[in-house]
């Protein structure tokens, strides 16, 4: 049995009121099989689902940051790399022959 069900003890009758329908609609499957802990994480979030244009903008110039500095260092590691393997290969303008 790899994935579990997340599910609500909630007995449907005459007196279930529309809160406890959406939370049945909400029923989650959650992948315990790959040990995916951001997705346990996401199917136990009980807060706001939306997002303001605030946090959308907070949320991009991080990911932003995070990612423009990673590709800033492997640039460099790339450049340092050509630079070092073009300095240590073999020239051929550079065959020193007996011309005495």
């Amino acid at each position: 049995m790899g994935d579990a069900e997340k599910t609500a003890s909630i007995d449907i009758g005459k007196d279930t009121n529309a809160t406890q329908l959406e939370e049945l609609k909400k029923t989650i499957t959650v992948d315990t099989l790959h040990k995916d802990e951001g997705l346990k994480v996401l199917a136990n979030y009980r807060g706001e689902e939306t997002w303001t244009a605030e946090e959308e903008k907070k949320l991009t110039r991080k990911i932003d940051r995070r990612l423009l500095s990673i590709l800033c260092i492997t640039y460099g590691l790339q450049y340092y790399d050509k630079a070092v393997g073009a300095a240590t290969s073999p020239r051929p303008y550079l065959i020193l022959t007996d011309t005495f």
